[in-house]
């Protein structure tokens, strides 16, 4: 759970995607992850905990936030990581309907769901999609962008802004 601490603080900087590591300064970024970035093509910058975020422009003069995390979890022989966006925000906990849309959007998804995730002071959904630590660069830009695209089109829906 504490990767959503820093949600909040990551929300002020969504469009400053200029690389955050110091000259000199060891990243923290999972290799893995950077080399099959780099192989997708896409552009990131890297976050001072190790992570990257993607900013994409999407139709409509749109865009979207996509971060994708370089810690990983295990279950079993099976390691992920978290490729997440998010969709909607507010200072209460969403509202019934707000909540069982974002369920009915669930079933669905080939891949990933929302979650809800609540900072201090402030509740977001997020599309979650948990993919194999090992994930190709082609397979992780089609999750990245579909993750994108998905967080995105909630967001339009239920806030009718484009703030992510």
């Amino acid at each position: 759970m504490k990767r959503w601490y820093g949600v909040l603080s990551v929300c002020l900087i969504l469009f400053a995607l200029t690389a955050s590591a110091q000259v000199g300064a060891k990243s923290k970024a999972d290799p893995r992850l950077r080399k099959a970035l780099d192989e997708s093509q896409l552009k990131y910058a890297e976050t001072p905990e190790g992570d990257f975020k993607l900013l994409f422009n999407l139709e409509d003069d749109r865009t979207q936030l996509v971060f994708v995390e370089s810690n990983t979890e295990t279950m079993g022989i099976i390691e992920v990581r978290e490729v997440w966006s998010i969709g909607w925000k507010g200072k209460e906990a969403p509202s019934a309907e707000v909540a069982n849309k974002l369920l009915l959007d669930n079933h669905r998804k080939k891949v990933g769901a929302w979650e809800l995730v609540k900072t201090d002071d402030t509740y977001y959904a997020v599309f979650n999609v948990k993919v194999s630590a090992d994930c190709g660069a082609e397979a992780l830009k089609s999750i990245i962008v579909g993750v994108a695209q998905t967080a995105d089109e909630m967001e339009k829906e239920l806030l009718e802004s484009d703030e992510y």
